[in-house]
């Protein structure tokens, strides 16, 4: 007879092991080869954390953090993200980074963010990179330095982060820490435009329209406005009018 894996997570869990309660917990909060079933998961979850899971704290705070069958507690949500980072969790350290920049669940401060990105950064977390490249272009947190903003972008950039592809691609347009070079922007533009990224459909969309690193094309200046606007860019509806290249 052949064993479910939801059973074999079940027996494991009951008999008190920590990473497959976080499993069956897993499998209740996404539906994952059973029933979804927040109530469950937290359960689960719980009694993970009880024995010091990393990643149960985790779950436990996205349960709370978005108020999956809980009241929406941010707060509460933060004090399992904490939790969970320092035992480990590069998930948590990035979900902190963000939380702490934007001053969700907590006031904004970019120390704390930058310090939470840096950790989750050099543990490869893709989104933390791209975090970390933004401060560094920005000085967020940090003193502005454009040599580790794309040393950060480059490496977010490399594994598919479309946000890292546009912030360099706004380095080269704008010749910062690097020699301004129009032609690379708009290569990296191009990519993240690919991606759907709508600022940077936008920013392509312009640069037709001037021929800034590539070939006045008016055709192309509209296909990228309209992709832009398509994606949720308000600047894009108003330069599609300014412009006028519905003609196009």
């Amino acid at each position: 007879m052949k064993v479910s894996t939801i059973d074999l997570y079940r027996v494991g869990a009951l008999r008190g092991d920590a990473k497959l309660q976080t499993s069956l917990g897993y499998c209740y909060m996404f539906g994952d080869k059973i029933e979804k079933h927040y109530g469950k998961a937290l359960m689960w979850f719980s009694k993970a954390a009880e024995q010091g899971d990393a990643d149960a704290y985790n779950f436990m705070g996205q349960i709370y953090y978005y108020g999956l069958d809980v009241d929406k507690n941010l707060e509460q949500a933060l004090a399992y993200f904490n939790k969970s980072a320092e035992l480990g969790s590069v998930d948590s350290q990035s979900f902190l980074g963000e939380a702490y920049y934007f001053g969700r669940g907590a006031p904004k401060d970019f120390n704390k963010a930058f310090n939470f990105h840096y950790k989750a950064a050099e543990n490869g977390d893709i989104a933390s990179q791209t975090s970390l490249g933004w401060m560094y272009q920005q000085g967020e947190g940090v003193a502005q330095d454009y040599k580790k903003a794309m040393h950060w972008g480059s490496m977010a950039a490399d594994k598919g982060s479309i946000t890292a592809l546009r912030n360099i691609g706004s380095m080269y347009v704008n010749g910062n820490g690097v020699a301004k070079d129009e032609k690379k922007a708009f290569s990296y533009y191009m990519k993240a435009a690919k991606g759907k990224d709508p600022e940077a459909q936008h920013y392509l969309a312009h640069m037709f329209y001037e021929g800034r690193g590539t070939d006045k094309s008016l055709k192309e200046c509209a296909y990228w406005t309209n992709q832009a606007h398509i994606n949720g860019s308000q600047k894009a509806k108003a330069y599609w009018d300014h412009f006028e290249l519905w003609k196009y």
